[in-house]
């Protein structure tokens, strides 16, 4: 009896590991990640190799609400799609190697193959998902593309000068943004650095200073905050969020910043 109950906790176990690793489409958990476009995010599975690329969304029955598949080239090519395998409708919807997305393709039909879909200029970035997901969620041609673990790498890579606590990564704002984190000493001119909005087309939309909390004449981290007032853009949902190094030499070997991807409510 006792020999059975163990067995059967094991069993159960194991059982809930592979309910939590896998997902019912047999897609890792830990292989998804949350893109965002104008103002809609998607859970996509990255296909990056030649192989996956090839493969897509072929063979599969379905896929989850607001998931998709998001294919990533080494660079710029003209990338055409056709339906082979497939056994549902999907959106296909193009971004060019500065992350706008340049073409849309809605409702294809498995029924369409041979027929390929894409636009005649280059492109860097693909994603397919369910149909009428494009319409639902109002994609337009010029929307930005963001994948957020992009920005992440290069945030990570500056935390041993600057880290910011809020906003976070596609975080989705209203004016006032109220900013805030730390920042070694020299990062600051005068116990403060210039701190941007601008919109995903780079037109600025506030600055101000984000001022120290602490003495700033020291080399280890001050904690700062800002708070920025801003009318949200009309032509796109999407923006950024700049910190800048105050530089007075104005030498460009001293400047340095970190972009942070913002929504717009």
């Amino acid at each position: 009896m006792k020999k059975t109950l163990i067995t059967a906790v094991i069993v159960a176990v194991l059982a809930t590991a592979f309910i939590f690793v896998f997902n019912k489409f047999g897609v890792k958990t830990s292989d998804l990640k949350e893109i965002y476009i104008g103002n809609s995010s998607l859970t996509v599975e990255l296909a990056q190799s030649q192989g996956t690329r090839g493969q897509g969304l072929g063979g599969k029955k379905s896929l989850p609400q607001n998931q998709g598949m998001l294919f990533v080239f080494d660079g710029p090519g003209i990338n055409n799609f056709w339906t082979r395998d497939m056994e549902f409708s999907i959106d296909i919807i193009w971004a060019d190697a500065d992350y706008k997305i340049a073409h849309i393709e809605r409702n294809l039909v498995p029924e369409s193959y041979p027929k390929s879909f894409g636009p005649n200029t280059q492109t860097q970035y693909v994603i397919e998902t369910n149909s009428g997901w494009a319409d639902s969620n109002n994609i337009k041609i010029g929307d930005m593309l963001i994948m957020p673990w992009k920005y992440e790498e290069k945030i990570n890579a500056k935390e041993a000068i600057i880290k910011v606590n809020s906003p976070e990564i596609g975080a989705k704002i209203s004016s006032p943004l109220a900013v805030d984190g730390e920042a070694r000493g020299n990062w600051f001119f005068e116990a403060s650095f210039p701190v941007k909005i601008t919109d995903s087309n780079g037109n600025e939309l506030a600055v101000k200073p984000a001022t120290a909390n602490d003495n700033w004449m020291t080399t280890e981290f001050v904690p700062f905050s800002a708070s920025l007032e801003f009318t949200p853009p009309k032509e796109t949902d999407i923006g950024f969020l700049i910190l800048k190094k105050d530089n007075p030499s104005g030498f460009s070997e001293n400047d340095d910043q970190i972009e942070i991807p913002i929504r717009f409510r």
